[in-house]
Order: structure tokens, then sequence, then C-alpha cells
């Protein structure tokens, strides 16, 4: 039946399409879930200027450090080029504009902003706890606000960075290789988790790390630090020089800008086969090259693992200083696209297997096929640089860049790069500790050294023992010179410092205090050894709008 050429069957459907609309649009504008934790201070920039305006880098150099630091007001360490002096420009305990800033927002003497400072409680980072207890006492000076400190070992505050319930916490960078392209990046980085929405810096980052002009690269990063004084997402501290202490018998400690600990140099006057070495430190998770980004996992994978070129120790790490390792020479095209790598023939994985081309293919594809996210493939950003690696002869391959790339050498020589003998690196996943295995929990042999124990409790290392590789390819040449190094671990430094004092161990590095390092010096019964640092720490600020979302 039918109305004016209209049928009641068209005239319901309409009235069903309608009311179906009308229900969507009531369903798609009900009200957004209500946030989840309280709303967060610090995502309004002026909270996190005024906080940094209210350091006091100076007090934490000279109480904490005792000299053996100096403020930075740059990500990119003093020394290297694309330093600027930026972040001067809000000065430091400038309570002034730090009370102008907050009064903006409402806060005064009477209603303060409180915020919760977090620090790494195990000896991950030098004197955590003291800095801290500077920067708390710098931040309430001010008048209008109140520090709440805490605090967490080293496996705990990386799970409580992932998880983005830290406000304000202070964190440390050592270099993955000497270039201002591996610090401007700390000002928003994934792995930090800060939550930062700016998006300025990026596009001048990647024309600087593209770019042969080295005048342009320098104003490219002083742009960049210019918008983080602006923005203040992560705030420079300070940097850290290194030191070692040894019995007066042992030489060969080079402490490089680098931050690289060339055991194979160790020696002691009488000649040993055998060195202790004291630590707080420990391997963070694995020694597997593409999965490992922490100061001690590298340092075990470069003393057993094997990388195409190196850094010359004790070098300013420039362009001349990069010599030979597994590959013998190597070019690049005009364009800076096409990197071909010769390699040494003759070099042998510890199963008998001779070292060739299809390695470093397999190392790199593999490495940056899993692209693990707290991986320094990831956090280097490998894909991002390397288009494909070629085989083009037994000893030959040719690594195809996206982009012109200046410092490719440097990322080469890092850890991240070490060779992996396939038999223990699967193509599919990580090589984690195997416990009383470790063989099986190292993936890297081409080095100096061997790792013959590793063993670990409750995921903290107890006690690594390296012992000379026969089949490595410089061994005729006098390398290693101590054949066997075994690694302790201290509870902190008063027990680290108790054990050098009571002749326990030959060398005590990461971490001895300030305090020890004053009081060591004028010990005849040791030997105080001063490095040339580029280890730097700063202030990351979570910026998302609610600390519970």
């Amino acid at each position: 039946m039918s109305t004016k050429g209209i049928s009641t069957t068209t005239i319901v459907a309409i009235l069903a399409v309608i009311i179906v609309v009308a229900g969507l649009g009531w369903y798609f504008t009900l009200p957004s879930a209500p946030p989840t934790g309280p709303k967060n201070p610090l995502a309004d920039v002026r909270v996190r200027r005024a906080i940094t305006a209210a350091l006091n880098r100076s007090a934490a150099c000279n109480t904490v450090f005792l000299g053996q630091a100096e403020p930075l007001y740059s990500i990119i360490p003093k020394g290297m080029f694309g330093h600027t002096e930026a972040f001067k420009a809000l000065g430091d305990a400038n309570y002034t504009l730090t009370r102008t800033l907050l009064s903006e927002l409402g806060y005064n003497e009477a209603h303060k902003l409180e915020i919760d400072l977090w620090y790494e409680s195990s000896g991950h980072y030098p004197s955590s706890a003291d800095q801290a207890l500077v920067y708390k006492s710098s931040l309430e000076a001010s008048g209008v606000i109140k520090v709440n400190l805490k605090s967490a070992d080293w496996a705990s505050y990386r799970v409580n960075r992932n998880s983005e319930i830290m406000p304000v916490y202070i964190y440390g960078w050592y270099p993955d290789y000497i270039d201002p392209d591996d610090y401007a990046f700390l000002y928003w980085a994934s792995w930090l988790h800060l939550n930062y929405a700016g998006t300025e810096m990026e596009p001048l980052y990647d024309q600087a790390r593209a770019s042969t002009d080295a005048a342009e690269r320098e104003r490219l990063y002083a742009e960049i630090d210019e918008l983080a004084v602006r923005d203040c997402p992560v705030v420079p501290l300070l940097s850290i020089t290194p030191y070692a202490v040894t019995k007066p018998s042992v030489g060969g400690v080079v402490l490089d800008v680098t931050m690289n600990w060339h055991m194979w140099l160790l020696e002691t006057a009488e000649s040993k086969d055998t060195l202790i070495w004291g630590t707080t430190d420990s391997v963070e998770n694995t020694i597997d090259p593409a999965q490992a980004y922490d100061f001690f996992g590298w340092c075990i994978i470069q003393n057993t693992g094997g990388t195409l070129v190196e850094i010359r120790p004790g070098s300013a790490a420039g362009p001349e200083d990069y010599v030979p390792a597994l590959a013998t020479d190597w070019s690049a095209s005009s364009d800076l696209k096409t990197w071909t790598f010769n390699l040494r023939h003759d070099v042998k994985f510890e199963d008998g297997t001779e070292f060739n081309a299809t390695h470093v293919k397999y190392s790199f594809d593999r490495s940056m096929g899993l692209a693990i996210e707290e991986g320094p493939q990831v956090g280097i950003g490998y894909s991002d640089i390397i288009d494909s690696i070629e085989v083009t002869g037994t000893y030959q391959v040719v690594f195809h860049l996206k982009m012109a790339f200046v410092p490719f050498l440097g990322v080469l020589a890092c850890q991240a790069s070490s060779i992996v003998n396939p038999k223990y690196a699967p193509e599919d996943k990580m090589v984690e500790y195997v416990e009383g295995d470790a063989r099986a929990s190292n993936p890297n042999d081409l080095g100096r050294y061997r790792l013959t124990k590793w063993e670990r409790v409750a995921g903290k290392d107890v006690e690594l023992t390296l012992e000379a590789n026969p089949d490595y390819w410089n061994a005729t040449g006098g390398w290693p010179k101590t054949k066997k190094i075994i690694i302790k671990m201290y509870s902190d430094a008063t027990a680290l410092r108790l054990a050098l004092e009571a002749g326990d161990i030959d060398i005590a590095f990461r971490q001895l205090t300030a305090t020890d390092i004053v009081d060591l010096q004028t010990n005849p019964a040791v030997k105080v050894w001063k490095g040339v640092g580029a280890q730097i720490q700063f202030l990351v600020f979570q910026e998302k709008e609610f600390m519970g979302s």
C-alpha cells in the first residue's frame, strides 16, 4: 500500500534510520571516562621552568662531588662541538624567576607546589642520595616548593620509568658513540617515557645528523638547546669526571671520552696472570648486543665481542682515531650513503667457524629485526640510519644508508654493533642469562676475552670471570695483557672501599664516593686514576596531564 508515492515500508525504514543515527550520536557524545589519577602540575611548562630555575648545580658539584663534576647547561657535554650554555638563561638558584612563574599558577609560601623527586638508590649512579638532598634543599629554598624524596633500586627504577609513575627523576647518560647526535635526542627520547609533546626539535636533529657541514650542525644543535630551554622536557644537571683506584702496581688504566673500560690493557708490574676488579655495578639484563644498553653490559660485550672498527684507547675519538678491528679497511661514497668494509681473514669463533661477511649481515639484520624497545638499536635508531646490508664477497660487506650519516663509524664502533656467533644468538629472540652456563649466556666470542663464569642472585651480579681468548685475531700481539680478570660485586661504596684497602681487590671502579676519592688520593697504598668523562646527569619531567593515566 502506498500514499502519495511513499510506501509504509519506506516510512518505517526512514524512522528506523533516524532512531539508529540518534542513538549513535548519543553513544559517541557520552562523557569520557574520568581521569584515573591526580592532575599533574608538571604538564604546565611554567612549573618545569620554575623548578629548573631553582636548581643549584654548583652546590651539587662542590658539596657532593667535591669538584669532581661540573655544572652542565646543555645536554651536549662541555668540550664537544655543539655544546652551548643555553640553560644559563634560567639561572642557578634563580628564586625570583621561580616565584614569579609559580605565582601565575597560584602557588606561594602558603600554598606550595609539592613534587616527588626520585633518585636511584643501589649505586648505579654515583652519590645519588646526596645529590637528591642538594636539589631538594635548593628547590625548597625558593620558599614555594616542597620536595618529597623517593628512591628505588636500579631494576625497580627502570620499571617505574617505564610505568610513568615518577613525576621528576634524576637520570644519567654516557655516550654510545662520540658525537652530539648521541646526546641531543635525550630531550625527547621515547624510552624516558616523559610524554613530551613538542615536535620542533626532531626535524632539526634529523638535519644535523645528515649534514657534512660542521658549522651547520653546530647551529642546529644550538637551536635544539634553545627549544629545550623554552620547554624544559629534560634539564641538564652536571657532567662527572670518572675515577678508578688501584694497587700501585697496576697499570694500563685508560679512562677516556668513550667511557669504555679497556680491560685488555690492564697489567701489573709483577706481570700477574690474574687481576680482581671490584665494583658496585651489575649487568642490567643481558649481554646480547640486541638488548644490552647499560654501562656494565657494554663493558662485558666490549671485552668479549668484536666490532668492525674500534676507537683508539686514550684518544679524543676524532675522525683519525677510528682503527681497524674485524674490518681491515673501509671506504664511503661521496654522498656518505654507501660504506664498504673489507674484512679480516682467518678470524674464528670459539666453535671453529671462520668469521666472514655473512656474520656481519646476520648480526645487524638480527638486532634490527628484533627491535627490542629498550635495546640500543631502537634507542640509537639503527633502522632510521641503515637501509640494508649487502654481502658482496666472502670478506666484503656493504652498508646502504637511508641518509648521509656523519657519525656512522662511531655507531659501528659501539657495542650494539658487536658481531655475534649465530650458534648462540637465535635470529628470533634475545640471548638471556642462563644460570650456571656463561657460554650459553653470551653470544659474543670474537673479542680478547671469553666469559667463563657469570654468577647472579636475584637478577644482580655476584661474580664474573673473563679469561684470555686463545683464538683472538691479535692474540700474538700480546693481547690481552692480563690473562684472567675476576670481577666481584659489592653492595655499596663503603664495602668496595674496605675491600680495596684490605687488599682483597686490585682495582675499584664504579662507584666510590667523591669523599673516598679525595681520601684515597693521599693514601700511598693505592693509586688514583683520573679520566676524561662524557658521563652526564639530567632531570626528567613527566608531562602527561594526569599521573594515573
